[in-house]
């Protein structure tokens, strides 16, 4: 696993498979190459790919950028350009870079406009007189040989790259007259402006590149030089696409990767690009032709493919021109886990918005069998006793089998199993989970390794925080605040529960309120059943579970749950305070709620009110360096040590042990009945392989048949799905 998953996935190669379909151009027989110019193709919107921390966006970038490095292409990180104080130019520079380099087998792609107007705007020139800018600016498009840092930035984009497009014949034997280096370099400057000199009210090249640097270095103008940069680029590139040769073999897009377009300076970009194209869609071919000036690109499109990657929606593009309408905890483009194609959601002509899912269990489970053939053991349970039914269990109805021994196939659906179930597919925590196992000492079960990778002092939890959080959580002081608020079914209730807060921690509250409103800070969980998933404010179930155990490796898990309970005592929530007195590991009580509301003719309510208290949180009963756990039956038992000493009648003593051997077990097979609870948290790490199904399957049973009255098909259908194991 150490050589990285990421872009092997069905998910990342569906995204690959959308990009790869934007690059191609509409296939022409060889003949028509060779007598037709390349025909106008439908202008490729930017998409916009959005997706929580650890959600795989850089490193399905950097898997495109090496999937299609036999095009011209070129990825840059906002973030990094942000951190030097770059602008949208900086950035622009770097494409045209990238974009420039030679390819087998392709034309070399020149921007001359560009070029030129980029020297403009890193050449020293004076701005206090006119013509001794315009001196300097001679100096800097054609420097004499000795000349230093003035042609610097010319040499790399422009002379040394031949990015003019001047043919090395034509250009040798010019540089060799005296003079004839600086003739050239300034007519090919004249000429090479094309629409952007004609656009503007200049009728001198040095005026207009003088006026260009000047608007660039002016914070109130900026924003049209950049413009113009960004208008002379595509002019570029469609010119370089649009005749002779080049467009004769010039069959696939050109693709530029974006990450961390998040930032201003991203959104700031994606914009720039928008409007360029619409302005190049609104004056193509609307001005008339100056004598001696290259000819307009051929088409109003580009060949451009835009992929940017972002945490959030860049706020540079919230605006109603684009489409986009803020919804609270809302953002296009959602992709349903079940639909196999990645489909963008269209906001404008010329912006998609895609948003990317976690992994599918057999997602996961792919990565499980490179894990277990790395591993080079077989699974063994820990399962011991119990009927010899552990999952795995080779045996004949006899149960004459060894019960630890997992076969190859049974391995990896429960391993695969295990893993989404505590991840939920999240791919960053996936493979971390992965890389520890097979780091962890191969003598232990893999239960333990699982247990003690994700133990409450696990350095992993720790990890995983830090990379999922926001970068600033700590300055904020949500490091501190989230785990105890993890404690709540949902950060709204967190916080609007009183007894949570300390006096004086207003604005923390207001923080985690911000935080909470955010899916893709909270990473919220989102499937076609939004009645399962909870409100806007529910936490993944992985963030949540992290946070819950640090909550318990810094001593806070008591006053949490006690605080939860007594708000929700305040407000006349008895199912809520059940639930936290539960995680508290108040059993009596729990119980004693639970069976007081048992009977009558709806069963399915209170099957329902059983899953929602049975996803309580429950407490770690392993460290990261703890040979192996007592086995869930031991703690179990051990748990229901006072219906040896209390007198509990027998319905509540029934009930009592289905309450506490379901809220230790995994999630059986989903029932749409009785799951729509709003609380998709999972947590099987207490019982991986199903020990105590057997348990809760007699009990459901005896309440159906017992002598207790109740809906006896509703709970008879719960004990059906504690039939078969996890990862069966």
């Amino acid at each position: 696993m150490g050589q990285g998953w990421e872009g092997r996935s069905r998910r990342d190669r569906v995204v690959t498979e959308y990009v790869g379909a934007a690059l191609r151009r509409r296939f022409r027989p060889a003949f028509l190459r060779l007598t037709y110019p390349a025909p106008v193709d439908e202008q490729q919107p930017v998409t916009l790919v959005l997706g929580p921390r650890g959600s795989g966006k850089s490193t399905l970038l950097r898997h495109l950028r090496t999937a299609w490095d036999d095009v011209p292409a070129s990825l840059q990180d906002v973030a990094v350009h942000r951190q030097r104080g770059a602008t949208c130019f900086d950035v622009l520079a770097e494409v045209v870079f990238d974009l420039h380099a030679r390819k087998r087998g392709w034309p070399r792609l020149t921007f001359p406009s560009f070029g030129v107007q980029a020297v403009a705007i890193r050449a020293d020139v004076p701005l206090d007189s006119r013509k001794a800018a315009a001196r300097a600016m001679v100096r800097a498009l054609a420097p004499a040989p000795a000349d230093g840092g003035d042609g610097a930035f010319l040499n790399r984009l422009v002379e040394a790259a031949g990015m003019l497009g001047v043919p090395a014949l034509l250009r040798a034997p010019l540089l060799l007259v005296p003079g004839g280096r600086r003739a050239l370099a300034l007519g090919l400057a004249r000429l090479r402006l094309g629409r952007a000199l004609r656009d503007s009210r200049h009728r001198s090249y040095l005026d207009y590149l003088v006026d260009l640097k000047k608007r660039f270095h002016d914070p109130a103008t900026r924003r049209g030089a950049e413009q113009d940069l960004a208008r002379a680029f595509l002019d570029d590139l469609c010119r370089a696409y649009g005749r002779g040769h080049a467009a004769r073999v010039h069959d696939t897009r050109c693709l530029v990767l974006l990450d961390n377009a998040e930032h201003q300076l991203g959104g700031d970009l994606l914009e720039l690009l928008l409007d360029a194209r619409q302005d190049r869609e609104e004056s193509t071919g609307a001005q008339p032709r100056r004598p001696g000036e290259p000819g307009e690109p051929a088409g109003r499109t580009d060949p451009l493919v835009v992929l940017a990657a972002a945490a959030a929606y860049p706020k540079a593009l919230k605006k109603p021109a684009l489409g986009y309408k803020p919804q609270p905890g809302r953002y296009p483009g959602w992709w349903d886990p079940e639909d196999p194609a990645f489909r963008p959601k269209r906001l404008a002509p010329g912006l998609c918005v895609g948003q990317l899912r976690d992994l599918r269990r057999d997602e996961v489970e792919a990565q499980a069998l490179e894990v277990l053939r790395a591993d080079g053991t077989a699974a063994e349970s820990a399962a011991e006793g119990d009927g010899g039914d552990g999952v795995g269990d080779s045996g004949d109805s006899g149960g004459g089998g060894d019960v630890g021994e997992l076969l190859p196939d049974a391995g990896v659906k429960w391993l695969g199993w295990a893993v989404y179930e505590v991840t939920r597919g999240h791919p960053l925590a996936t493979r971390h989970l992965f890389d520890e196992l097979l780091a962890t000492d191969d003598r232990q079960p893999w239960e333990t390794r699982v247990q003690r990778a994700l133990a409450p002092d696990s350095p992993l939890v720790t990890a995983l925080l830090e990379r999922l959080l926001p970068r600033d959580a700590r300055e904020t002081g949500l490091w501190d605040a989230l785990p105890r608020c993890a404690a709540a079914t949902d950060l709204a209730r967190a916080v609007a529960a009183g007894p949570l807060w300390a006096e004086g921690e207003t604005a923390l509250r207001n923080a985690v309120g911000a935080f909470s409103g955010d899916v893709l800070q909270t990473m919220h969980v989102r499937t076609r059943d939004s009645a399962a998933d909870g409100p806007l404010q529910t936490l993944h179930p992985l963030l949540r579970l992290l946070l819950l155990r640090r909550l318990e490796a810094t001593g806070g898990w008591r006053h949490a749950h006690e605080a939860l309970r007594l708000d929700a005592a305040e407000r006349g929530l008895p199912e809520i305070e059940a639930y936290h007195r539960l995680a508290l590991e108040d059993l009596h009580a729990a119980a004693r709620f639970l069976n007081d509301r048992f009977g009558g003719a709806d069963a399915v309510r209170w099957c329902r009110l059983l899953v929602r208290l049975r996803r309580a949180p429950v407490r770690a009963r392993i460290h990261a360096h703890a040979p192996q756990a007592d086995s869930p039956q031991q703690r179990y038992e051990g748990l229901l040590g006072f219906l040896s000493t209390d007198e509990v009648e027998s319905r509540e003593r029934t009930v009592t042990r289905l309450l506490v051997a379901s809220w230790m077990a995994p999630e059986p097979a989903e029932s749409p009945e009785t799951d729509h609870v709003g609380d998709p948290y999972r947590n099987p790490l207490e019982d991986l392989y199903g020990q105590l199904y057997g348990e809760i399957n007699a009990r459901f049973m005896t309440l159906a048949y017992g002598p207790f009255g109740g809906g006896t098909p509703a709970l008879l259908d719960q004990a059906r799905q504690y039939e078969e194991k996890p990862g069966e």
